[in-house]
């Protein structure tokens, strides 16, 4: 696994071809501009793409997308398939271009400062251009990206997939990073990593009472008896909870 990442690190710099309306360089398109017929896009389609409406912008800082009703870029969603109706959520949608129709599947995913729209599985998108985040844990944050998270920790021991994400798993601190569309999601650090919270100060092993008295909670959270048993989310603010495991502390997008 480790050459499959370091190739990653030199390949950093390449795009993945996206979708001609969703490149940053396409100018934005306001609705007047398009003469389809938007009764001939699925109800399905629209319900999804509400929570997605606005501009995106790339991890590079260029506005990548624009969302009005349904049109991305100016380019008409005329159908959809294989959509999920809960947030997160994903699915199948078919974008109609000057050279034809296309199909690309899309995630919606996170909250307010942290939430990501990630096309074909590979380029996420944000809201702002530039990262924001509340929190840090070992020096890692929300919404960083592979290559940033690479320059701080080196290339990952081991890569597997869990839950459609990747897990890359450090032995040295003991963390486990979870990523998609080349972006960190989650970080959860484990009791023997030494980890603590940039922000707080608190270790990862501080009582759970004094984690509720720092981030103003008014319930005290426990920690599981169990190994595959996970806390509730605990809410830091901007889009990033805390969830507890018998052995770990995660800061996640996930509620």
């Amino acid at each position: 696994m480790n050459k499959r990442v370091a190739t990653w690190a030199v390949a950093a710099a390449v795009l993945f071809a996206v979708p001609v309306c969703l490149q940053a360089a396409t100018p934005v398109v306001t609705i007047e501009r398009v003469t389809a017929n938007t009764a001939d896009v699925a109800n399905e389609s629209i319900h999804w793409l509400a929570p997605a409406q606005g501009r995106w912008y790339s991890t590079k800082g260029h506005a990548a997308a624009y969302i009005k009703g349904n049109l991305f870029n100016g380019c008409l969603v005329t159908d959809g398939d294989n959509m999920t109706e809960d947030y997160p959520r994903s699915g199948n949608f078919y974008i109609t271009e000057a050279a034809g129709k296309r199909q690309i599947h899309l995630d919606l995913l996170g909250h307010n400062i942290h939430q990501y729209l990630i096309i074909n599985d590979h380029q996420a998108l944000r809201r702002s251009a530039k990262a924001d985040y509340n929190e840090t844990l070992c020096g890692a944050y929300l919404g960083m990206t592979d290559q940033e998270i690479i320059h701080l920790f080196g290339a990952p021991d081991r890569v597997a997939e869990d839950q459609g994400m990747e897990r890359w798993q450090y032995s040295h601190p003991h963390l486990s990073l979870f990523v998609k569309g080349g972006i960190l999601l989650a970080v959860r650090a484990y009791a023997d990593s030494g980890a603590y919270f940039g922000k707080s100060g608190l270790t990862v092993t501080a009582p759970c009472s004094v984690f509720a008295k720092t981030y103003g909670w008014t319930q005290v959270p426990q920690r599981p008896a169990a190994e595959d048993i996970q806390s509730p989310a605990f809410s830091l603010g901007k889009g990033e909870f805390l969830r507890f495991g018998k052995e770990y502390t995660e800061l996640t997008i996930f509620s």
